[in-house]
């Protein structure tokens, strides 16, 4: 049998298929169906950001023994360091208990040319690959390059954190 992807966004403070998720006993209903669930949480800079992913790992709506934290870069406001934008949640004591559970950091590097890319209609592998966008041309070799270039560091960060075989 071919294996299969399913995402099930839990995010955006919806509390319905959060507690769905909860309701069901999603982890235990996955491992009983032989699929191996794997929790990526999403954080921009803002303590908000945070505090549900938080909420969702710390009432069991989905506590998986795989989950990977990832903080995007893309968020943090210009002027700010990467490492000053998330320090006031790096410091907190529910992160250290996150990661003591498990959970694994990785930080999403910023994509300066993501508007482009996305206004062609390209991938993020398409665009590196000199794929043809929505206008019938590819991105200009600087922004394949830069493209390129992200995805070879987001998968370093996801190695190092010892999850690259956790993913599609």
């Amino acid at each position: 049998m071919r294996g299969l992807s399913l995402v099930l966004d839990l995010g955006g403070g919806d509390r319905v298929l959060a507690e769905y998720g909860r309701d069901l006993a999603l982890v235990d209903f996955c491992e009983s169906a032989g699929i191996i669930p794997l929790a990526l949480y999403f954080s921009g800079p803002e303590m908000d950001d945070f505090e549900h992913i938080h909420t969702i790992h710390e009432t069991g709506y989905f506590r998986p023994q795989r989950a990977i934290l990832v903080f995007n870069e893309n968020l943090v406001p210009q002027g700010r360091t990467t490492m000053g934008a998330f320090e006031p949640i790096l410091a907190r004591p529910e992160l250290a208990k996150m990661v003591g559970d498990g959970t694994e950091i990785v930080f999403m590097p910023r994509l300066p040319c993501m508007t482009e890319m996305r206004r062609a209609g390209l991938s993020f592998f398409d665009a590196a690959a000199n794929k043809l966008g929505a206008d019938g041309k590819p991105l200009d070799p600087v922004r394949q390059f830069m493209i390129k270039s992200w995805n070879d560091r987001l998968e370093a960060a996801f190695a190092k954190a010892g999850a690259s075989s956790w993913l599609p």
